[in-house]
């Protein structure tokens, strides 16, 4: 048996290796290594928080976010690899001094059947720079009108900022954060969960994928009010000095006011008082003007609807006269005559019988109407009823008489006369 097996040694063992051969060859012409290319392997970023734990912030140079891979393995296995089996993954916590990452190749499955698996971009290039964080204030963009006799009332939301942080270069730009919403035709109010959008200083909006906000969006709730156009009176406080006068009601340059609240609160509204908390007048002896801010006098839930540019400042003047007794020197010829005998003529005459004199007249009233007084027209009468009564007619006689201001303008009063000598003649 020994002998068998040692007899010819050498073509055994050159047998074996020969059918090895064959059989390799035979394996590798049914199954042979080969080699293929996959694109748009995505890249996945590891630990990306490591670094904004430490202030700072990456973003991938040149916005690199896919690579080619090529694999080599045997045909069956490459038949088997789609791109969605190929995993290319940077470990931020590898960042090198020179801020590149090494970029680790594996599939998902057969892995360890693969004979090599390699990218023309074995590292990732990171922009690195520092994390800053700033507060903005959130302004409410609304956008349309709403129907006719309504306004936009109060626009309230929960907080009135948002903080955002990211690369300082990105941060810097940011100019404004803004939420939308439209009223356009309403007649009702509006609540509604709004986006928060950030601006630069082009007013282009910031969309960075390294940009974070503590929120991004708020609640926010339009109050939409009805309308109301109401007059405006005019007040003034305190009691101008002795002897002068208002002249007429306090008067303002704004005479109506559209205003707008709840339903219920307009419907009692059908005036608003303004002006006594800024027009004083007491003891004063002259007129007064001031400047009156309308908003000032308004109930509590109603505000004022102005155009842009439209003036809620009222001015306000109040006319204060002094109110005086003068003595006026009124012509002979300013006076008529109550009743005299039919077929008598009657004159005034001074104590040398001329018709051309003055009668003496005390009246009173406002200044400017007693300066305005025509004194040439008729603006009395004189009493001869009681004067003449049931006496004796002659042809030429004289009595005395009292004289009354019948036709006085209606803001002067009469106070007092002399007694006038009237001459009553008989027509010829």
């Amino acid at each position: 048996m020994k002998k068998f097996l040692t007899n010819n040694l050498g073509l055994k063992i050159l047998a074996v290796v020969i059918s090895f051969v064959v059989w390799l060859v035979v394996v590798n012409y049914d199954d042979p290594v080969k080699t293929a290319s996959f694109s748009n392997i995505p890249i996945k970023i590891k630990n990306a928080d490591v670094l904004r734990e430490k202030g700072k912030v990456f973003e991938v140079k040149n916005e690199l976010s896919s690579i080619g891979v090529t694999i080599t393995a045997k045909r069956t296995i490459l038949d088997s690899l789609s791109a969605e089996n190929i995993l290319a993954e940077a470990d931020v916590s590898n960042l090198s001094v020179m801020n590149t990452v090494p970029l680790q190749l594996s599939t998902n499955k057969n892995n360890s059947l693969i004979e090599s698996i390699k990218t023309d971009t074995p590292v990732l290039e990171l922009l690195v720079e520092n994390l800053k964080e700033i507060s903005i204030p959130i302004t409410m963009d609304v956008l349309g009108e709403p129907a006719d006799g309504y306004v936009v009332g109060d626009v309230t939301y929960a907080t009135n900022t948002v903080r955002v942080s990211g690369p300082e270069s990105v941060i810097d730009n940011i100019q404004s954060a803004m939420c939308s919403i439209s009223v356009d035709e309403r007649v009702s109010d509006i609540s509604s969960s709004l986006d928060i959008n950030l601006y630069d200083r082009n007013y282009e909006k910031v969309d960075h994928e390294n940009v974070r906000k503590n929120i991004s969006t708020i609640n926010v709730s339009v109050a939409i009010l009805p309308t109301k156009s109401v007059p405006v009176l005019y007040e003034a406080s305190g009691i101008q000095a002795d002897n002068y006068v208002l002249v007429g009601q306090p008067q303002g340059d704004i005479p109506e006011v559209l205003i707008a609240g709840r339903q219920k609160v307009l419907n009692d509204i059908n005036y608003i008082r303004a002006g006594y908390k800024d027009v004083n007048i007491d003891g004063r002896t002259e007129s007064v003007t001031a400047r009156v801010d309308l908003a000032n006098y308004l109930p509590d839930g109603v505000r004022l609807v102005t155009e842009p540019g439209e003036s809620v400042i009222a001015n306000v003047s109040v006319d204060i006269e002094e109110y005086q007794t003068k003595t006026f020197e009124v012509p002979f010829d300013s006076f008529d005559y109550q009743y005299f005998p039919e077929g008598y003529t009657a004159h005034i005459v001074d104590d040398k019988g001329k018709e051309d004199g003055y009668v003496k007249v005390k009246l009173s009233g406002l200044k400017s109407d007693l300066e305005a007084l025509d004194l040439n027209q008729i603006l009395g009468t004189v009493l001869l009823t009681d004067a003449i009564g049931d006496m004796k007619m002659r042809d030429d006689f004289e009595v005395t008489a009292a004289v009354a201001g019948t036709y006085l303008p209606e803001d002067i009063s009469f106070v007092e006369a002399e007694k006038v000598k009237v001459r009553v003649r008989k027509e010829d």
